[in-house]
């Protein structure tokens, strides 16, 4: 195959076709093949297996979770040779899953795909996440006017998890859905509260005889002197049942010295659920955790930069 480049006339650029779904995302995954086996703990053979299994839900997940999420194909000679996928938020863009199959490589691609995306996608911010390693998808992006915006870490670790004891006056409990009517003081503190909020109504809503379930969730909450002041959940998938992800941001400046128990707490409880790891990741919205937190972790297995091309003012 020869190495020239390849002119963006002939691409064409297209949704990607139901049809064409497992495709996409084993390409997608392709990029993140040594993450999926060492991180989330199960090999790429198993991964496959995975969107096979899901592949006739995949459909329905579009439409009902995904609204907002489009995948693109890009073809050249009637074969998909890459892709990406678009999501879509009032406040801005998410560029994510791009990819260019391993024989198409170096043929300028990666180039073409983030000058259209900047052009057809120019309205609101564009926000993408990329590898530290990754030098040349970086190279790329800032060529388009991407800067760095901030910078996350992933850790997975094992599940027992110990890290302090509470200090006095400070617990944890499941929370509960009469618990909602008593959290007025994280509404006023906290940022987009309401927002947060409705992810743990849909936890404390779903029905174990749902037919589709989706997702599962622990709800948890951090008190003082017996007052809610945080809120942490672990999710996890049938895609990753044995692998939760914790998301605790929503706690209050006087919670942060016992953030470390809260996670042990949120933790020690999926031991019933079979889950044997937890990915946890610094991000802006942890960044105030890192000093009370951090040192309880192991290495992260992996670092990435998030990039925003800003609207252009003409």
């Amino acid at each position: 195959m020869s190495k020239n480049k390849i002119d963006e006339k002939e691409l064409i650029f297209r949704k990607v076709k139901e049809k064409e779904r497992l495709t996409f995302y084993q390409n997608a995954m392709l990029s993140v093949n040594e993450f999926a086996t060492s991180s989330l703990g199960f090999s790429w053979k198993r991964f496959k297996r995975i969107l096979m299994l899901n592949r006739l839900t995949f459909g329905l997940i579009a439409k009902i979770f995904m609204k907002d999420m489009v995948d693109y194909a890009v073809v050249y000679d009637n074969k998909m040779v890459a892709g990406f996928t678009i999501l879509t938020s009032k406040e801005n863009y998410a560029l994510g899953n791009v990819f260019t199959i391993p024989e198409y490589r170096g043929k300028g691609l990666a180039s073409i795909i983030v000058n259209k995306v900047t052009s057809e996608f120019s309205d609101k911010p564009i926000e993408l996440n990329v590898d530290i390693k990754n030098e040349i998808a970086i190279h790329i992006y800032k060529k388009y006017g991407f800067k760095e915006k901030n910078r996350t870490k992933q850790f997975i670790e094992n599940i027992p998890f110990q890290t302090k004891p509470f200090a006095k006056g400070y617990s944890a409990k499941i929370l509960e859905y009469n618990d909602l009517e008593n959290l007025d003081k994280l509404r006023k503190e906290i940022p987009q509260f309401d927002v947060i909020l409705k992810a743990y109504k849909r936890g404390l809503k779903k029905s174990k005889k749902r037919a589709l379930q989706i997702e599962t969730q622990v709800p948890c909450a951090l008190l003082e002197d017996n007052e809610i002041i945080g809120l942490g959940r672990a999710v996890w998938s049938k895609t990753t049942p044995h692998t939760a992800t914790i998301l605790a941001s929503a706690i209050l400046p006087e919670g942060t010295e016992n953030y470390a128990s809260f996670i042990t707490f949120i933790t020690t409880e999926l031991i019933p659920y079979d889950i044997k790891k937890f990915n946890w990741n610094l991000s802006e919205k942890t960044k105030p955790f890192e000093n009370s937190f951090v040192s309880f972790l192991s290495k992260p297995v992996r670092e990435s930069i998030v990039m925003e091309k800003e609207i252009e003012i003409n």
